[in-house]
């Protein structure tokens, strides 16, 4: 669902204040939601695309190949691709479907395709497992920058949450001002 955003000029007399306790709990809010987004997705997908390279490698093929596409609410596309893998580990059968960790969306089709390219349905695949959880695998081990994002904009948030809640914080206890928010 698209927000519509509004720049229309508010004067001073309609802007309601914020209460510094409430920007305070607010700002601690995204801090909060940031070290989570960082210690629950970022970090395990860096650690498992820093560990990759020393990975076990066993023979897969292509399952699935197929270029996808979703339109958001606003209008905006992003490509990207499908890519399933089978492969086996001391007898279990496995399917897969992480090309590289820190995979994503763009607006740029070309990414999707590419992939869809370099992994077409039947190929034959070296496909490298986690040792202690054969069913977390990857075609392409290593890290790239894709796979250190989800961390960065955690940490990104975390920041800005956290010393600006501070700020406001020690705002709240001197008693002086208040966050303003334009009034709806």
């Amino acid at each position: 669902m698209a927000f519509p955003l509004n720049f229309s000029y508010t004067p001073p007399s309609q802007v309601r204040q914020l209460t510094p306790g409430k920007a305070t709990i607010a700002l601690f809010g995204i801090g909060i939601v940031g070290a989570a987004l960082t210690i629950f997705l970022g970090i395990p997908m860096m650690l498992n695309a820093l560990e990759s390279k020393g990975w076990p490698a066993t023979d897969g093929v292509v399952t699935l190949s197929e270029f996808t596409s979703n339109r958001d609410d606003d209008g905006s596309v992003t490509y990207g691709a499908s890519i399933a893998y089978d492969y086996t580990v001391d007898g279990a059968a496995l399917t897969g479907s992480n090309v590289h960790f820190g995979q994503y969306g763009t607006s740029d089709p070309s990414y999707g395709r590419s992939m869809v390219n370099r992994y077409p349905v039947g190929k034959q695949v070296r496909v490298y497992y986690d040792p202690n959880d054969s069913s977390t695998s990857v075609l392409e081990p290593g890290a790239g920058w894709s796979s250190f994002m989800v961390s960065g904009i955690g940490a990104l948030f975390t920041l800005i949450g956290f010393i600006g809640g501070f700020f406001q914080f020690k705002k709240y206890k001197q008693g002086s001002g208040a966050a303003s928010l334009p009034s709806t």
